[in-house]
């Protein structure tokens, strides 16, 4: 079974500008790669179907390591390479997914003395000491439903596979 975990990140200044400057790198890779594959293959077309059809990410990576990097492209050297080779492979495999976040106002809640106590249990997520229920989702028939759902369409993957 799949499962992920969503994290908030704090990071610093300089480790915000990194991640935005990476952002722009993957950007830059994923619409070069597109635009490269677009030039082959109307040449391809232009040409009457001969030659390449298409430039391998392979290939396309060589040719931005060894010819625009050390020349025109200095800036793409500030990040990790990986970010590059990620996004050119997404690109190739036709899948991309980009999410962003944006700091948004929230309301500041004002504190007072009151202690609540939280009590953790299987058959409920939370119970507070002041009577609130917080109820396990996981319990829920919708969520048992699609447990079932997610199990057999796993197993009928794991049948193709073998």
């Amino acid at each position: 079974m799949l499962r992920s975990v969503k994290i908030r990140l704090l990071p610093t200044p300089e480790q915000e500008a990194l991640f935005w400057e990476s952002a722009g790198v993957a950007r830059w890779a994923y619409n070069y790669f597109l635009s490269e594959n677009e030039k082959v293959y109307q040449e391809y077309i232009s040409s009457g179907n001969q030659g390449r059809r298409y430039i391998s990410g392979g290939d396309l990576r060589k040719h931005i390591n060894n010819d625009l990097k050390p020349t025109t492209h200095k800036w793409l050297k500030r990040v990790s390479s990986n970010v590059m080779k990620q996004t050119v492979i997404d690109a190739e495999s036709r899948y991309w997914y980009s999410s962003v976040g944006y700091p948004v106002e929230m309301k500041q809640e004002e504190l007072t003395d009151k202690t609540v106590g939280v009590y953790l249990s299987m058959d409920n997520l939370a119970v507070c000491s002041d009577g609130k229920v917080f109820g396990n989702i996981n319990h829920s028939q919708r969520v048992r439903k699609l447990d079932k759902r997610l199990k057999r369409q796993q197993h009928r993957l794991s049948a193709k596979l073998e």
